[in-house]
């Protein structure tokens, strides 16, 4: 459906319409992405974190090295790592060489939540999103072209 019937509005152009579907569209992602992370009582924020420290493992990562790469650079990086620390999916411990420092790393059952909750997203995101390989890479490039 077109993002003007969608909403039910005219744009005045291209351009407001542009931002208007491409902040709708996020919109829309974010919540089918709730709706998968909410029977591990995780947000997007968490599953991000996640895959960021899983990405370094078996290297130990920092909150700080965490929170540069970020999706959305605005939740509190700690309470998040509490988190997933309490749950049992990463571990928390002093930097040997920096004692103000934390190693944080990606628990056996982090790693395993990580990879069911992968699987369950791209079946969303296949299932949904719709675009072809090629469409995909267009529309990332435009994104990106869009934010310069």
């Amino acid at each position: 459906m077109k993002i003007s019937d969608e909403i039910k509005t005219n744009f005045k152009d291209n351009s407001h319409m542009a931002i208007v579907n491409v902040m709708y569209t996020a919109n829309w992602l974010r919540d089918l992405n709730k709706e998968i992370l909410k029977e591990d009582k995780l947000l997007p924020q968490h599953y991000n974190v996640l895959r960021i420290v899983n990405g370094r493992h078996p290297e130990p990562t920092c909150p700080g090295d965490i929170k540069k790469v970020m999706l959305d650079k605005g939740p509190d990086i700690t309470r998040l790592i509490d988190k997933l620390v309490n749950m049992g999916l990463l571990d928390r411990c002093l930097n040997a060489e920096n004692r103000r420092s934390m190693d944080i790393t990606i628990s056996e059952l982090g790693q395993t939540i990580l990879k069911k909750l992968t699987i369950k997203m791209d079946k969303v995101r296949q299932k949904h999103f719709g675009l072809t390989e090629d469409e995909s890479l267009q529309l990332s490039e435009l994104l990106d072209k869009a934010r310069r």
